[in-house]
């Protein structure tokens, strides 16, 4: 493995290795088609999105990387953050609606 390869590719954000799906899958693979391709109807804001990104890459790598119960805090804080951003929005919402 290149030193580049090691620095962008870590083996904790590979969610199904080469082989078992035709090139591998990728943490990165999943979040730009997950955020990448939004509706309208996946109504959220940049900073909802990195929010979810960040939940979702914590939970992809769980148990590869840090112990578990530092993993499973990282996911809870980025969840409680989100959870406190879509709050504020739904009542500055209320306000122009």
């Amino acid at each position: 493995m290149t030193d580049m390869k090691k620095i962008i590719d870590p083996p904790h954000y590979e969610i199904i290795p080469p082989g078992t799906y035709p090139d591998g899958l990728e943490y990165m693979d999943i979040m730009e088609y997950v955020l990448g391709n939004r509706t309208d109807n996946f109504n959220v804001t940049p900073l909802e999105g990195h929010l979810l990104g960040q939940i979702f890459k914590y939970a992809f790598r769980f148990g590869k990387k840090d112990k578990i119960e530092q993993e499973a805090k990282k996911i809870e804080w980025y969840a409680k953050r989100l959870v406190k951003v879509i709050e504020k929005r739904v009542e500055v919402d209320k306000i122009y609606d």
